[in-house]
C-alpha cells in the first residue's frame, strides 16, 4: 500500500439511501494498529465551521447526518503527521481508512 503525505486510502464503498455518514478507521501506517482518540475534522468546502469526531478505542469514528457535497477531511493524532484530503459525500454511507504516519518519519 502507497501512503503519500501521511495519508493512503483503502476501501471506499457508497451504498445508497439515506443522509451522507462517512465511517473512518484511523491506523498506524507503520504497525496497522488502531489509534484511538484521532481528532477528526469534516468541513464543507467554501463555510468556516466544522464537524467533529475523535476517534474510539477502535480506532473508528462515525460522522452521520452529512448533507451531500464535497467535503475537506483533516485527521490527526497525537505524534503523527496531519492527514488531509478531500471527500465527497452522497447519499449513502462512505467507509475510508485513514493511515497516519509517525512525525519522524520522512523528516
Amino acid at each position: 500500500m502507497e501512503v503519500a503525505d501521511g495519508l493512503a486510502l483503502n476501501g471506499l464503498s457508497l451504498l445508497v439511501g439515506g443522509p451522507g455518514a462517512i465511517e473512518l478507521t484511523v491506523t498506524d501506517a507503520e504497525s496497522g494498529a488502531a489509534l484511538r482518540d484521532a481528532s477528526i475534522r469534516l468541513r464543507p468546502w467554501g463555510l468556516p465551521r466544522s464537524i467533529g469526531a475523535t476517534a474510539g478505542e477502535d480506532g473508528k469514528a462515525r460522522l452521520e447526518n452529512l448533507p451531500a457535497g464535497s467535503y475537506d477531511l483533516e485527521v490527526e493524532a497525537a505524534g503523527r503527521k496531519l492527514a488531509r484530503e478531500e471527500i465527497e459525500v452522497k447519499d449513502g454511507r462512505a467507509e475510508r481508512t485513514v493511515w497516519l504516519r509517525s512525525q519522524a518519519e520522512g523528516e
